[in-house]
């Protein structure tokens, strides 16, 4: 889970470094440029919305496998 986190941080600070790099060192007037970064926020926001769904998912799958483990515990021992 850990693991994840550190992945995800890495993976959103890689881009926008890259975006910020790409959109400074590229010719293009000022209205591009503003055009281009607005772009890239969106991009990294839907990036960032799928990895944290990505992320829920991740917690509810580990949730129910928990509670049937718990459950079938409960089941077993009270028999």
């Amino acid at each position: 889970m850990e693991n994840t986190k550190i992945v995800i941080k890495s993976v959103l600070i890689g881009t926008v470094i890259g975006a910020a790099i790409g959109i400074l060192l590229a010719p293009a007037k000022g209205c591009e440029t503003r055009k281009k970064i607005s772009e890239k926020g969106e991009d990294l926001i839907n990036d960032i919305k799928d990895n944290f769904s990505a992320f829920i998912n991740g917690i509810a799958d580990t949730y129910t496998q928990i509670k049937g483990k718990f459950v079938n515990t409960l089941d077993n021992n009270a028999n």
